[in-house]
């Protein structure tokens, strides 16, 4: 699918299948465990469809990385740097590279950040050297202390602890609201219980609010997930079959 594309997404009961609803939908964008559509005519709005994974060897896996949001913005909804989210269901998705069962989350349609957005490209790069100085700090501690490789797989929640402890230091006086909304972003990373889930900052993970105010609309990711879905994909093109 490309950008734009119209699409339609059929929404039916798990257990029995039954169709519930259909609606038409314009495809917004996509990674390896998320596709986001909006409402044909109703753009303001996206809704993230997160499937549930299943993986080669038979295991399953779910990518929790929006419930950190969704805690993140229950506990602070008023602050400016968290995405206005909300878990809507679970349910049988059929459309377009989908056919899965998934959890369905809704939040209003952030654009995208331009350099031209200076105190929200600022802010932006700001996180950015923090979580780089963060995941550099516990990589250097964690080779000091074991002699092994470092991996975020299973140091992910240790560098995302880093970062904040370091906007702590760094910000606290300047920008508290920002250091506000990655220490709620922790506790929901905690709240998962996934040691790869951590924080990532770039232009694609975050938007910015008709204010012009950066928003953090996408800013975890799960480190290990991300790995095995990397690996399935290598072994399906080693097979010969890309689906």
């Amino acid at each position: 699918m490309f950008k734009g594309d119209k699409v339609r997404i059929i929404l039916s009961d798990v257990a029995s299948k039954g169709i519930y609803e259909e609606i038409d939908m314009c495809f917004v964008g996509g990674g390896a465990t998320v596709l986001a559509f909006s409402e044909v005519g109703k753009e303001s709005l996206v809704y993230a469809f997160i499937p549930r994974l299943v993986f080669l060897d038979g295991s399953e896996g779910e990518d929790t990385a929006k419930d950190t949001l969704v805690v993140a913005y229950e506990h602070a909804p008023n602050n400016p740097y968290l995405p206005r989210i909300e878990f809507l269901e679970s349910c049988y998705v059929s459309g377009p590279e989908l056919n899965k069962t998934c959890k369905i989350y809704k939040m209003p349609h952030y654009r995208d950040l331009r350099q031209s957005d200076h105190r929200a490209w600022v802010d932006m790069k700001i996180l950015h050297k923090l979580r780089a100085d963060g995941m550099r700090m516990v990589y250097d501690r964690y080779r000091a202390e074991t002699n092994g490789s470092p991996s975020m797989t299973f140091l992910g929640n240790e560098a995302a602890k880093m970062t904040v402890e370091l906007a702590k230091e760094k910000l606290i006086k300047k920008n508290p609201a920002l250091v506000e909304a990655l220490e709620h972003l922790y506790h929901g990373i905690i709240e998962q219980g996934r040691p790869g889930l951590t924080f990532e900052f770039n232009r694609r993970n975050v938007g910015v609010d008709r204010a012009g105010n950066l928003v953090m609309r996408d800013p975890v990711y799960d480190s290990d997930i991300t790995v095995r879905i990397k690996k399935d994909r290598k072994k399906r093109e080693e097979n010969g079959n890309s689906d």
